[in-house]
């Protein structure tokens, strides 16, 4: 539930700062997919139902990971970081 109240007070936020490659943007995308990425291990490991479907967790888990080490990069840290005056428009 938390994670619903997070994904859906952050996320439109997130989403916005990050698509004008402002460092807000990043962070808050970060946590996000942290805290996604740490629910989805945690519940794999510890309240996983016998029956569960291991290419749909797999999928979360490693979604959720990929998208935390392109977030952690030099590169996507020093694009974020650039002043705004840098950015140039795109038409």
């Amino acid at each position: 539930m938390l994670g619903w109240v997070f994904t859906l007070a952050l996320g439109p936020v997130a989403a916005i700062q990050l698509w004008r490659l402002q460092e807000s943007g990043r962070r808050i995308s970060l946590f996000l997919s942290l805290f996604a990425l740490i629910y989805y291990v945690v519940s794999w490991v510890y309240f996983r139902d016998p029956n569960t479907d291991f290419f749909k967790g797999g999928l979360a888990v490693s979604g959720n990971a990929v998208f935390c080490a392109i977030l952690l990069s030099p590169q996507a840290r020093r694009i974020c970081q650039r002043s705004h005056s840098e950015v140039t428009p795109l038409n």
